[in-house]
């Protein structure tokens, strides 16, 4: 599995009333605050869910989860849902040792747009 020396790359993506974030590469402290950014504004747009694909992400740290709390609440104050797609075996660990595999709602890769 990669590291943070790993290039990031973040794309967005609009379809119908859905928009689609693909994160690559290792989304942790020092990428975390992109991906705050990109979600946030995505969350003022006029989408019902927010898809978050990390597929192609080589790691998730605490600082990626927090990324994910925070537009996870800021998309449910406006009553939107933030899923996570993609989740490898690592992330999904972390996300049930925090109990965030409770929060969000998480599906294939295939099941993203």
């Amino acid at each position: 599995m990669g590291g943070a020396d790993e290039p990031f790359f973040l794309q967005t993506r609009k379809q119908d009333r859905r928009a689609l974030v693909e994160l690559q590469g290792a989304v942790d402290s020092s990428t975390a605050n992109e991906v705050t950014v990109a979600l946030s504004r995505l969350a003022d747009d006029d989408v019902d869910e927010l898809v978050v694909d990390l597929t192609a992400a080589t790691m998730a740290d605490t600082a990626a989860l927090g990324a994910l709390v925070l537009a996870q609440k800021e998309a449910r104050r406006r009553h939107r849902d933030v899923v996570l797609a993609g989740v490898g075996a690592e992330t999904r660990r972390l996300l049930e040792l925090t109990g965030l595999d409770r929060t969000f709602r998480v599906v294939s890769a295939a099941e993203r747009l």
